[in-house]
C-alpha cells in the first residue's frame, strides 16, 4: 500500500459520501437479514469487521464508516435476533485515537443487541 500522507481527519470526496450512503442503506437492509439467519443456525452473534476504519468523521464533521455502522445498527426499527459485535480497526495511532474518543460513549454495554469491541 503507498505511504498515507494525509491529515489525522480530512475533507471527504464527493464519491465517499456516495459510498457511505450507500454503506447505511446495505447494513440497514442487511444487518436484520443476517442476525436472523444466524440465529436460525444457533450462532451467538454476527461480527462485523472495518478493517480500515479511519477517525471516525471527515473535516466537515461528516460520520465515517465505523459511526455510520453504529448508528445504523443502534436507530435499525427492528430489534437484531443475534446480537451484532462490531470490530474497527485503524492503524494509524492518530487517527485510531480520534475514532476512539468517538466510539468510546458508544461501547458501554450492549444497546439493542449493537457491541462495539475496541481492538486491543
Amino acid at each position: 500500500m503507498a505511504d498515507d500522507n494525509l491529515p489525522t481527519i480530512w475533507e471527504a470526496d464527493p464519491h465517499t459520501i456516495a459510498k457511505l450512503s450507500i454503506l447505511s442503506s446495505y447494513l440497514k437492509a442487511w444487518m436484520p437479514i443476517l442476525s436472523s439467519q444466524a440465529a436460525g443456525l444457533g450462532l451467538e452473534e454476527v461480527v462485523y469487521i472495518d478493517a480500515f476504519a479511519g477517525p471516525g468523521q471527515y473535516a466537515e464533521g461528516e460520520p465515517g464508516s465505523p459511526l455510520v455502522a453504529v448508528t445504523t445498527a443502534r436507530e435499525h426499527a427492528k430489534e437484531f435476533k443475534t446480537p451484532i459485535r462490531m470490530f474497527f480497526i485503524e492503524k494509524r495511532e492518530d487517527r485510531w485515537k480520534h475514532l476512539d474518543e468517538l466510539l468510546s460513549p458508544m461501547v458501554s454495554g450492549r444497546v439493542r443487541n449493537v457491541i462495539v469491541e475496541r481492538p486491543i
